[in-house]
């Protein structure tokens, strides 16, 4: 049962939950140092400007189809860790064939579930042996991802569905030779969602294809479209039917984690080894689940939302609760207790928040209520005098500034806390207006290399024109994408130089520009 060819009409992102881009992929997080150098785009999900990825529907026998209007189009991309090194061939099958076989044996699991695991996970060992080239090394290294896992010990019973679709999915998809663009998102008809016009099933998960580690499932987009597909079962009650498929298949791929059960991800990412849990993700995750309990009258969902809170009352690395001396503070990344983002833990209080709401669980109001103070007295961090942090320290893309803003005015309408709202407003200033841009310099010394400083208040396009004189020939001439900041040119005006008039224009995203002129003496003989 997936959906119809195209999305209803007007479904966007922004329609998946009551606060926009609800399916949001996370970025990798880098130092301050590093952000300083990769300025606007490199590090985050998905630079302002980039293509959108391709969505692929891939049918059983291998045939794929683009489908790009499938997928809201503001979903970001996730840039990964590079894949530690493979192992050999011949030492793949046997860690994870030898676990199947001990949790048979200790009656962890069926005789038949252990036999249809083995047997797909053969298949696709079989597979990676006769797949060639750049194909043959993507379903090899999302393999090698799960004997990583297996082999560190952490392949258990709950973690098994997950690992096998993943091993399955990629030997289904690679087997026929081709590797998709970075990045390209891709939807498989399958045998555990409901049937197509030929015969066959369909899924509506979500997995991408990461260069390095194959295709892997991004869960925070599945439950993205599951959230989608709530809002627009509202006026297309036979969505939900679609909506049932979607969260059975979720539901069946959740993992012991924490006490509780958690969706997992499989592949190395910011320098955290698989199976890694997000706080993000999670709140998306019940949110969802509360969502659909109450739409579709399934109280089994409920239970399972209940079940994925331990997360939030586990410290890391089994959970996201970090303590502070006001109440928590839940993490972005199970394995980086370092990197406080604010737009996941924005989006976390939105996830309990609505669940209390749907289904006046106890546990969910304690887990807001006592987070809330945090995030409302961390906001003054995230913000500049014309832009937003990412993590303290660390620039918001465009991309981030505008969900956190959205997460901001969201928790603005749910809690009426004016340190939201006015946050909101701010933030919503920040992206709407042009950007502020500055000549810092005044003065430098002719006949040797300065630096000319320029601070722009948000992401911009700064072009800078420097002339002697007010109508002389060019000293300097230069284009570049930048952050917010100040940021340096090296400048060796000529000799004899008194005067030097500099122009700057700053171009936002969305083409808001401001010019400014200014001189700089020369100074020296």
């Amino acid at each position: 049962m997936g959906l119809p060819e195209r999305w209803p009409e007007g479904f966007t992102c922004a329609e998946a939950t009551s606060a926009p881009y609800d399916g949001v992929m996370f970025r990798a997080p880098v130092s301050a140092a590093a952000a300083v150098l990769i300025l606007l785009a490199t590090a985050s999900s998905a630079a302002a400007g980039e293509p959108r990825p391709q969505l692929l529907r891939v049918s059983i026998d291998g045939h794929a189809v683009a489908v790009s209007d499938r997928l809201p189009g503001d979903l970001p991309l996730t840039r990964p860790s590079p894949p530690r090194p493979r192992a050999k061939a011949a030492a793949i099958s046997g860690t994870v064939t030898r676990t199947i076989d001990r949790m048979v044996a200790q009656k962890r699991i069926s005789r038949s579930r252990g036999a249809a695991a083995l047997a797909s996970w053969r298949q696709a060992v079989e597979a990676r042996k006769r797949t060639k080239g750049a194909a043959g090394a993507a379903l090899g290294a999302a393999i090698d991802s799960i004997v990583g896992i297996a082999a560190r010990g952490d392949l258990t019973p709950s973690r098994l569905e997950a690992a096998i679709l993943t091993a399955k999915r990629n030997s289904q998809f690679f087997a026929s030779g081709r590797t998709p663009a970075p990045y390209t998102r891709v939807q498989f008809n399958s045998e555990s969602s409901g049937a197509t016009g030929n015969g066959a099933k369909r899924s509506d998960l979500v997995w991408q294809y990461y260069p390095g580690q194959g295709l892997q499932l991004q869960v925070l987009a599945s439950f993205g479209v599951a959230n989608g597909l709530w809002r627009a079962s509202r006026t297309k009650p036979a969505l939900k039917r679609n909506l049932r498929a979607l969260l059975d298949e979720l539901s069946s791929l959740a993992a012991g984690r924490a006490g509780g059960v958690a969706w997992e991800y499989q592949f190395a990412f910011g320098g955290g080894k698989p199976p890694w849990a997000s706080g993000m993700t999670q709140a998306t995750a019940v949110q969802a689940l509360s969502r659909g309990a109450a739409m579709l009258d399934e109280p089994k969902y409920a239970a399972l939302a209940r079940r994925a809170l331990p997360l939030f009352d586990s410290p890391p690395p089994s959970g996201v609760r970090l303590a502070t001396a006001r109440g928590p503070w839940y993490l972005m990344y199970t394995f980086d207790r370092s990197q406080l983002v604010l737009n996941g833990f924005l989006q976390s209080l939105i996830g309990l928040d609505e669940m209390r709401d749907l289904t006046k669980d106890k546990t969910a109001d304690r887990l807001f209520r006592s987070a809330d103070p945090v995030a409302r007295a961390a906001l003054p961090r995230y913000r500049s005098s014309g832009w937003s942090y990412y993590s303290p320290g660390e620039w918001d893309t465009v991309e981030y500034h505008s969900l956190t803003t959205g997460f901001l005015e969201e928790l603005c309408r749910r809690t009426g806390s004016p340190a939201y709202c006015s946050t909101g407003k701010l933030f919503r200033g920040f992206l709407e207006s042009a950007p502020s841009v500055a000549v810092k310099t005044g003065r430098l010394r002719t006949g040797r290399t300065g630096k000319l400083r320029i601070w722009v208040s948000k992401p911009a396009k700064l072009t800078v024109t420097v002339r002697s004189g007010t109508k002389g020939g060019k000293v300097l001439a230069t284009t570049a994408d930048l952050s917010p900041g100040i940021h340096s040119w090296n400048l060796r005006p000529p000799r004899g130089t008194k005067l030097m008039t500099v122009s700057v224009k700053a171009t936002d995203s969305n083409g808001r520009s401001r010019s400014v002129k200014s001189t700089v003496v020369g100074v020296g003989k």
